[in-house]
């Protein structure tokens, strides 16, 4: 069996938590914006399409980290909270370490 850190496991579980408390509206009200949405929900976002990105599948290649960055500040204000994606700008190299750690565990 291959071995999963802790901290992945973790991260996966806050992840669907994070997903579910974005969307979960009951009735047609409108979905929350800015500051109403979760902080983890919000942090969540970038790590989501930061992971999505960088991750090989088998409809496209990975995609390196400035594309990934320039990205992030395209749709900063937009579809990402600013402040969590200066925060994750300045942490690029530590996700990469961590990705590259983890790759032969993932399959990335």
């Amino acid at each position: 069996m291959k071995r999963i850190s802790v901290v992945v496991l973790v991260v996966l579980m806050l992840g669907m938590l994070g997903t579910v408390a974005a969307q979960e509206a009951l009735t047609p009200t409108p979905l929350p914006q800015g500051e109403d949405i979760p902080l983890f929900a919000r942090i969540v976002a970038v790590a989501d399409v930061y992971d999505a990105l960088t991750s090989r599948r088998s409809y496209k290649e990975p995609w390196s980290d400035e594309q990934v960055a320039e990205l992030l500040r395209k749709e900063s204000g937009r579809h990402f909270d600013p402040e969590i994606v200066e925060i994750a700008l300045g942490l690029l190299g530590f996700f990469r370490s961590v990705r590259e750690r983890y790759a032969s565990d993932s399959g990335h």
